[in-house]
């Protein structure tokens, strides 16, 4: 409450008032990262066999990426810290859709009993597999130029961040980049994901082949699955 009844002179006051709940533009922030969970987990669906988990935003009382549970729940202010340290709703996207990505991956791995599920680098690979298998090539490289661009951000974030997988790091991101120059990549990977394909999604690539594709394995795949069929 501001009282000048007993000045005899006017003056001039600038007040500020921080209301409850969310701003506009943390409310923006949770909007983008709720729809980009969204089309992710549809992507997944049509991708990949395997157990459903529950991707989520949660509150979780400190500034984490991933609360501990069943599935991957991403902390809302994980999503918040970032974004008042980049300064920017797309290059905050970019490093949550890696970080994202890099969790799904940790997570399909281990769910099919892969040895590497806990290798950070070879997760970080199929993460960047991932992206490049969903058009998110551009998140990409948004996510781990800018990381190796500002190295004094990358060390600001991993200081004030106790999770050491997230975000991104420089040193990492710098494999990143060189992965994403590797045409064949994606390729690598296929001995890995085409056994937990949709068969719907092998079907498809018999008849149209990507350029990440490895027709013999999809062939195989889908003759096993015939068999086993019949």
């Amino acid at each position: 409450m501001f009282d000048n009844r007993r000045g005899s002179r006017s003056r001039a006051v600038k007040a500020t008032i921080h209301a409850g709940g969310k701003t506009p533009d943390q409310a923006g922030q949770l909007s983008a990262a709720n729809k980009m969970i969204r089309f992710l987990e549809l992507q997944l669906s049509r991708l990949f066999i395997f157990e459903p988990f529950p991707i989520s935003i949660q509150a979780c009382g400190s500034p984490k990426a991933f609360a501990d549970s069943s599935g991957i729940a991403l902390c809302k202010e994980y999503i918040q810290h970032l974004y008042r340290i980049l300064e920017d709703r797309e290059r905050t996207l970019d490093v949550l859709s890696f970080s994202l990505f890099h969790e799904i991956s940790r997570v399909l791995l281990s769910s099919w009993e892969n040895p590497f599920s806990n290798h950070v680098e070879a997760v970080d690979e199929l993460a960047t597999v991932l992206m490049v298998m969903l058009n998110q090539r551009a998140r990409t490289e948004g996510a781990a130029g800018y990381m190796v661009q500002n190295p004094a951000i990358s060390h600001a974030l991993k200081k004030l961040f106790p999770d050491e997988n997230h975000p991104l790091s420089a040193g990492r991101a710098k494999d990143v980049l060189i992965w994403l120059q590797d045409p064949k990549l994606a390729l690598k990977w296929q001995q890995v994901l085409v056994p937990h394909m949709q068969t719907t999604l092998l079907e498809k690539l018999k008849a149209q082949p990507t350029r990440w594709t490895d027709l013999s394995l999809v062939e195989k795949e889908l003759a096993e699955r015939g068999r086993k069929a019949v």
